[in-house]
């Protein structure tokens, strides 16, 4: 009887790609966003999905994240302002080794049309990310390192693909209209982790066009 090629097999082989970028420091410029923090100053980042996305196919799927302890600031019965979260991921090998790093999310609280456990996911989210950067993951996105190859062609990289990515570059200035979004969201009982599933986002600064974001969010639900 032949050997199945079983979901278990299939993912205990490392990708290649994702390995690459890991030992080169080089993360897709298509995945590196960048958005408006605080005092008006902008910071690059990459979206949960692709961190979580490489940590699989870097180990074979053999990775795990849980959340040591929750806080909230400044705490009940005040309305809360910032939620955090200290996450631990853990990486195994194929011998069963383990390696592990901790780290704070942290997210501060949306008032309109954001269920309270859609934040806190937000800063579950946020701790995994921090974690995944210290194995090495978009390091060179969240570690300090000047991305002198931005706007450069990584050898992964195809110039067609730079052109299609410096299209569909987040624009800088938001535009449409915000409470239109919200009010749909609220009306249609529509969860965070819903809106951020198809649109492809953490937060909703990610959010750059409110109108071309509502329409998606039409056509997919």
């Amino acid at each position: 009887m032949p050997k199945e090629d079983t979901a278990l097999t299939i993912f205990g082989r490392p990708d290649k790609e994702a390995i690459e970028s890991l030992l080169t420091g080089r993360t897709p410029v298509n995945e590196i966003k960048d958005r408006v923090v605080g005092g008006g100053k902008r910071a690059k980042y990459v979206n949960t999905y692709y961190m979580t996305r490489q940590a699989s196919l870097i180990t074979g799927f053999r990775w795990a994240a849980e959340c040591l302890e929750e806080k909230i600031h400044p705490g009940p019965p005040a309305p809360a302002q910032e939620i955090a979260a200290k996450m631990r991921v853990t990486l195994w090998d194929r011998d069963g080794n383990k390696v592990s790093f901790e780290s704070w999310g942290c997210v501060q609280v949306q008032k309109q049309g954001v269920l309270f456990y859609d934040q806190m996911k937000a800063a579950y989210s946020d701790g995994i990310k921090k974690c995944l950067s210290y194995f090495g993951i978009a390091n060179d996105v969240y570690g300090g390192k000047d991305l002198e190859f931005l706007g450069q062609e990584p050898p992964s990289v195809s110039s067609e693909e730079l052109i299609e990515v410096e299209e569909v570059k987040p624009e800088t200035k938001v535009t449409g209209n915000k409470a239109t979004f919200m009010r749909y969201m609220q009306n249609n009982n529509i969860p965070w982790i819903k809106v951020q599933e198809i649109l492809c986002i953490d937060v909703i600064e990610d959010i750059k066009n409110f109108d071309k974001a509502l329409k998606i969010l039409k056509e997919n639900l």
